[in-house]
């Protein structure tokens, strides 16, 4: 991951190591996968700089909650999930795919 990009997270103490070790592996995908396309655009400047908060918690139906900041140098992204998702790596890929979608519509 190029090391204008930052990933910053937060999760809630119910949800297990394991579970977010792979929540993050699974951001590190998404966010090479932008690389190769949307972040490349905005690498380009020599100054940029990307920088992805992530808040995700387990709610009292045992489903996944998140919250995700994306900051793109110039332009902020915010998604959080209205509907609380039973899998919590659906949560991070809908996120992305979110994000995927507004920047293929600016």
């Amino acid at each position: 991951m190029n090391s204008r990009i930052k990933l910053n997270h937060h999760f809630t103490w119910d949800m297990t190591e394991l579970l977010q070790a792979d929540l993050l592996e699974l951001a590190h995908q998404k966010i090479e996968n932008l690389e190769e396309s949307y972040f490349k655009k905005i690498l380009k400047k020599e100054d940029a700089e990307i920088l992805i908060q992530i808040k995700m918690e387990k709610n009292h139906e045992w489903r996944y909650e998140g919250k995700f900041n994306f900051k793109l140098d110039w332009e902020e992204y915010y998604y959080h999930n209205d509907v609380p998702f039973v899998e919590p790596l659906d949560v991070v890929s809908h996120a992305f795919k979110h994000l995927k979608e507004q920047l293929a519509d600016s």
